[in-house]
């Protein structure tokens, strides 16, 4: 069974967060075992303007792996949220970028965050659709509950409540600012 540790559920809903009327996406970065996903370690903010940009995301994907094997990591999934507050829907372009990462990886997962479970504290530990791909296709998984440790809701409160969102950086904001180092976020402490 995989693990979520609190970076990598986190950060995709800080990221969410921080932008509550754009999609947002980034990656997901972890370990592998015997060909399967054995834990979600951190993630990697992306794009909150750009989130379909071809080129762009072949740039990040590769700057993210060579940050990756540096941390001993590797690519396991993306994560998106989605511009509407009820569409936890799988675009085409999310399922061809996790089919690309499950061809590199032999595995791979999706998270959709769920922006209506976002916006209650008492609900964030179901703020997470998780997708594994079974039997050729994206179905969602079941167990993510067994997955989510329950000490995530107190400390999800916190960082909710500090507004720790705002310091996550991603390759747009890094665009728009170089001063800004967009791959430390996957390290931000939390």
């Amino acid at each position: 069974m995989t693990t979520i540790d609190f970076h990598g559920y986190a950060l995709p809903l800080l990221h969410a967060s921080k932008y509550p009327s754009s999609q947002v996406c980034g990656l997901l970065l972890g370990t592998m075992e015997k060909d399967k996903i054995a834990t979600v370690v951190t993630a990697v903010p992306l794009f909150h303007h750009w989130t379909t940009l071809t080129p762009m995301l072949d740039m990040a994907l590769q700057q993210v792996e060579q940050y990756a094997e540096k941390k001993q990591l590797q690519i396991v999934g993306w994560y998106q949220a989605n511009a509407r507050v009820d569409d936890v829907s799988l675009h085409e372009h999310t399922i061809k970028v996790a089919d690309a990462i499950r061809q590199r990886s032999k595995a791979a997962r999706i998270f959709i965050v769920n922006n209506e479970k976002l916006g209650s504290l008492a609900e964030v530990t179901d703020a997470l659709v998780v997708y594994d791909y079974v039997e050729q296709q994206w179905k969602v998984c079941k167990d993510v509950k067994d997955q989510v440790k329950q000490d995530y809701l107190p400390k999800m409160r916190g960082l909710f409540s500090s507004s720790r969102y705002t310091s996550l950086v991603d390759l747009d904001d890094h665009l728009e600012n170089v001063s800004l180092n967009w791959l430390a976020s996957s390290d931000m402490k939390l």
